[in-house]
């Protein structure tokens, strides 16, 4: 890899490290529940983004819009249970029904 390649990733790791900040918490949680098997770190990650606040319904459409809704309604199901509210539970889940067919 020469100089330039080098510069690239580098400019490539700061856009990506600064493109974080500008991220919905909404977002940021879809990021976290999309993972097969949550670690500890991101099921305690999950509780913090759900403690300071989630918009339940941006939350739901941007699941919904990246076809991650059933993973992302499977891992709250798991890590946060109480934590969701009934509607968007229910919401996510008929999705996924709506998927099946």
């Amino acid at each position: 890899m020469g100089d330039r390649d080098g510069m690239e990733a580098t400019a490539g790791h700061r856009e990506m490290v600064g493109s974080k900040k500008s991220m919905t918490r909404e977002f940021r949680l879809l990021l976290v529940c999309a993972r097969v098997l949550p670690t500890r770190e991101d099921e305690a990650a999950i509780r913090g983004m759900l403690i300071h606040g989630i918009d339940w319904t941006l939350f739901a459409r941007t699941a919904m819009e990246h076809g991650l809704a059933a993973l992302a309604g499977r891992t709250l199901n798991c890590v946060t249970p109480d934590m969701v509210p009934d509607e968007i539970r229910d919401a996510l889940r008929a999705n996924v029904d709506q998927t099946r067919q």
